[in-house]
């Protein structure tokens, strides 16, 4: 009865819209201007009557927080997605204006339809429908817009370490095409040098090429990657090569190569672990040879996950069986996101969920589709109420 009370106060078409707006509102990472986007999630909230606070990041970057009370001291709930896209890169590639947010042939079109303003869109949908449901929530449902997802997650960082919120659940928005993860992978980021000796490129035995030398470390590397997955197309460690610079001058041996190197973690393994992997690649391809390689890291964050049987997981599974009328089972989310530093730094159980594709995301001509906009919301919203034990309230 209580969920078909909350669909019922739900329009989804308000998420497709809410979700054209935060598109047109550019806001591209970096450099990190979020401020538009911020301005339509405020903006929708003092529409529908829905407190909320500004949390300022930094230099004018805010994160927008808002919260359904429930009963003192009980479980909270933590929706969560980003104000922040990533660039749209060469604006000749699109075939529409990155930022245009138009609507056609079922599809929203635009940089962050998918990643993540569509998620973004439906929480806001979902949450005035629990508002205006007159559900009575046994523990407060926060709702809150973060900035600085795409590069450092400071605006998750913020809200968890500089403001109240401690959410015991949390329902982080990224495109899993509305089946549930409960599980994301790690990072660690390495700068990998080979250091030979330069020389007149008319004398190239009188120096140590250190671009050649990179080149089997960069070989090494991807025989390193093709055992890492193991043959598996996803939910597996993965590795790749994403950065290299070298040389001096085209007439001159290049004493200095330096590569960077993007590692995914699985649930389970150590960065300390991936860290020796890459060392033995590095020696191993320059044994024998007159030049020195050094691996270091420079950035790093553990892998989550939320146990396949825990509450919040079968509740969600459950939310989106009923809008869809299918249930895939738990997930892995291939990339890194939110859930990282809330779990790290809040233990809260966290999953994530949202429409689109992950495929879909940071590229050209990004997409999301209508119909998974909408489905999402009422996910959300069914998600809400069972997580909260939601029920009416009597006069």
């Amino acid at each position: 009865m209580l969920d078909g009370k909350i669909l019922k106060s739900l329009d989804p078409r308000k998420a497709v819209e809410l979700t054209k707006r935060l598109v047109r509102a550019k806001s591209t990472n970096p450099p990190g201007n979020e401020g538009l986007a911020s301005e339509v999630v405020a903006h929708f909230l003092d529409e529908t009557g829905i407190e909320y606070e500004e949390h300022e990041v930094s230099d004018g970057r805010r994160n927008v927080v808002a919260t359904l009370k429930g009963s003192a001291n009980r479980p909270s709930l933590l929706f969560t997605s980003h104000l922040d896209v990533v660039p749209p890169g060469d604006e000749g590639l699109w075939s529409k204006d990155p930022f245009c947010g138009e609507e056609a042939n079922g599809l929203i079109y635009g940089r962050g339809s998918t990643d993540a303003k569509s998620s973004l869109g439906a929480m806001l949908c979902a949450v005035e429908a629990v508002a205006e449901s007159g559900a009575e929530l046994s523990g407060d449902l926060v709702f809150a817009a973060v900035v600085g997802e795409e590069t450092d997650n400071i605006g998750i960082k913020h809200l968890i370490c500089k403001t109240n919120v401690r959410p015991s659940m949390a329902l982080v928005g990224e495109p899993t095409r509305l089946r549930v993860a409960n599980a994301h992978k790690g990072i660690a980021r390495f700068n990998v040098r080979v250091k030979g000796k330069a020389a007149h490129a008319s004398t190239p035995s009188m120096g140590a090429n250190a671009i050649s030398g990179m080149a089997r470390v960069v070989l090494g590397l991807e025989e390193l990657a093709s055992r890492l997955r193991g043959g598996r197309a996803a939910g597996c460690p993965t590795l790749v090569v994403s950065t290299i610079k070298g040389g001096v001058k085209d007439n001159v041996v290049p004493p200095d190569c330096s590569i960077t190197v993007d590692r995914r973690l699985v649930a389970g393994e150590r960065v300390e672990k991936a860290e020796a992997e890459i060392k033995e690649v590095v020696a191993a391809s320059l044994k024998g040879r007159a030049m020195e390689g050094s691996v270091e890291l420079y950035l790093s964050a553990p892998p989550a996950m939320t146990p396949a049987d825990e509450p919040i997981v079968l509740l969600a599974r459950k939310a989106v069986e009923k809008v869809t009328g299918s249930d895939e089972g738990p997930c892995n989310f291939e990339a890194y996101c939110d859930m990282g530093p809330i779990v790290e730094l809040s233990g809260a159980k966290t999953v994530i969920l949202g429409p689109g594709s992950l495929e879909g995301s940071h590229v050209e001509n990004e997409v999301v589709s209508v119909a998974e906009v909408e489905g999402a919301a009422k996910a959300y919203a069914l998600f809400a109420l069972g997580a909260l034990s939601g029920r009416t309230k009597t006069g």
